[in-house]
């Protein structure tokens, strides 16, 4: 059965799935060296979210529990590169092991958006995708529960690759913002966020549940 949204980290990632089983934790500085101020337009913020939601131990570099610092060559930290271009913002994000060497590194996100806050953190979840991938495809489980919602949600488009999903009451029930893969987009609820994809035919939704487990919902989407 394919899966779209592994294709990217197969062909281009396949050595980084190994390496990125090797470490327990993912240490997130509160300040990049690429911005002048901490958690600069959210960046700190959004990436422990995202590391957070899709399963990772995730941890701020200024609190790091006793856990972590006793295990700190168990741990990875996270950076953020900027590459430079003059039409859109390109960010690439890497992690370092312990004794500072690269382990891993992203593909590209990009952002044409004009703001700010917008462009760097629309930029940092592209980039993200494919970090998503890895980490469902390091799953020792038997894969995600999977579950059928018979009720259809209705894509409603509020800017350029940012929609809402809507039930039959007019509920915004998730946001929903495209990334640079096909038919794969981040979706996001309350404090809840994770992926939806299409595979074979068929839209599927996947997020974190209460037990550390994640569950595969189907979907039915009217565009």
């Amino acid at each position: 059965m394919k899966r779209l949204i592994l294709l990217a980290v197969l062909l281009l990632s396949q050595t980084a799935i190994g390496q990125l089983q090797k470490y327990d934790y993912v240490i997130v500085p509160v300040k990049f060296d690429i911005f002048y101020e901490d958690n600069a337009y959210r960046s700190s913020t959004i990436l422990k979210h995202l590391f957070t939601g899709a399963g990772y131990k995730s941890f701020y570099n200024n609190a790091l529990t006793d856990e972590v610092t006793s295990n700190f060559c168990k741990a990875v930290e996270v950076d953020l590169l900027e590459v430079p271009s003059v039409f859109s913002t390109k960010i690439i994000i890497f992690f370092k092991d312990c004794k500072g060497q690269e382990v891993f590194r992203t593909q590209v996100g990009e952002s044409k958006l004009k703001e700010f806050d917008a462009t760097y953190q629309e930029a940092i979840q592209k980039a993200f995708v494919e970090l998503y991938a890895v980490q469902r495809s390091t799953n020792t489980n038997n894969g995600p529960k999977v579950a059928s919602s018979r009720d259809v949600l209705r894509v409603v488009e509020v800017d350029n690759g940012n929609y809402n999903l809507v039930d039959n009451s007019g509920k915004v029930v998730f946001t929903m913002k495209a990334t640079s893969a096909n038919d794969v987009y981040l979706v996001q609820s309350g404090d809840a966020s994770g992926l939806i994809f299409k595979e074979e035919d068929k839209w599927y939704i996947e997020l974190n549940d209460n037990s550390g487990g994640q569950v595969k919902t189907e979907l039915k989407l009217e565009f």
